[in-house]
């Protein structure tokens, strides 16, 4: 009986999940996910490692979407490549986008999700989605290949949102995702002011391996990068910009009063801080 998720955090660390109950469990053509109740409440897992979960779930999709928003000149077309839930989705209509593409490639995953997480899609969003009836397209697909597509049909997005699970050490098709090269495709279909963000690791000193990748990747791929932490999540985010930018926070603060989504966990006072590289990994790109 499955009643623990050791999810690896670091080398040779572990966090350690309880199940009080497992909801859903699968292994997909794609990944093995499970969706159970834990102490934080329903929770998705994907190769036994935390997606979301409903206590802090909205910490971590708002940093997913809500810098770019603030870094973005307009926001009418939006690309979502991966996010299973469908909350980010669901905030970019919030924000004003006329449309929203929504590319993630394991069907299961994004069905399973509508139907056992108390947030995101519902079965019905998924249906109206992959139907186009309304600003959400829902498209069953490879990410990567719809890049390319979209670069052969000259599309152009205000923003492009990457929220895949973590690029591993070993191999993983994710890993695709998380290059220069494809950064640089990702830069080909961004209106003048659009910009991509990507959910790049941790700062925690001891597991910020891929977040200094990361940083390196954007700083290769774009004139502008943007460090965004949600300490309240631990996590990081990291915006790219085909425009140079002398103010970053001070851009994003001006937008922030004018946004018709008001987030829960991102004011003035934290965009201050949030946009802050940590002093070790500024030292590395020195």
């Amino acid at each position: 009986m499955l009643n623990k998720i050791f999810e690896p955090i670091g080398n040779g660390v572990q966090r350690v999940w309880d199940l009080e109950k497992v909801i859903y469990h699968k292994h997909t053509p794609f990944q093995e996910m499970i969706i159970a109740k834990t102490a934080q409440g329903i929770s998705l897992f994907c190769n036994n490692e935390r997606q979301s979960v409903e206590e802090s779930q909205i910490i971590y999709h708002e940093g997913q979407i809500i810098p770019a928003a603030l870094f973005c000149g307009k926001i009418d077309k939006v690309l979502i490549v991966g996010s299973s839930e469908g909350v980010i989705s669901q905030m970019a209509v919030e924000l004003g986008a006329k449309k929203v593409v929504h590319v993630d490639i394991d069907k299961e995953c994004v069905a399973a999700c509508a139907k056992y997480l108390p947030y995101g899609y519902s079965p019905n969003d998924v249906k109206t989605a992959l139907e186009k009836d309304g600003p959400i397209e829902l498209i069953i697909g490879d990410g990567y290949q719809y890049i390319d597509d979209a670069i052969e049909k000259n599309e152009k997005y205000d923003i492009v949102v990457l929220d895949l699970p973590d690029e591993q050490y070993e191999m993983a098709q994710q890993n695709r995702l998380y290059s220069i090269k494809f950064n640089k495709k990702i830069a080909k279909i961004l209106t003048p002011e659009g910009v991509f963000i990507s959910q790049a690791g941790c700062s925690t000193y001891w597991r910020n391996e891929t977040l200094k990748k990361s940083v390196e990747r954007f700083n290769s791929s774009f004139k502008t990068t943007v460090f965004f932490e949600m300490e309240e999540q631990n996590w990081v985010w990291l915006i790219g910009a085909n425009f140079p930018c002398d103010d970053i926070s001070g851009r994003m603060s001006k937008k922030l009063e004018k946004l018709s989504y008001q987030p829960k966990f991102i004011d003035k006072m934290s965009i201050l801080k949030s946009t802050i590289i940590p002093v070790s990994l500024r030292n590395s790109q020195e």
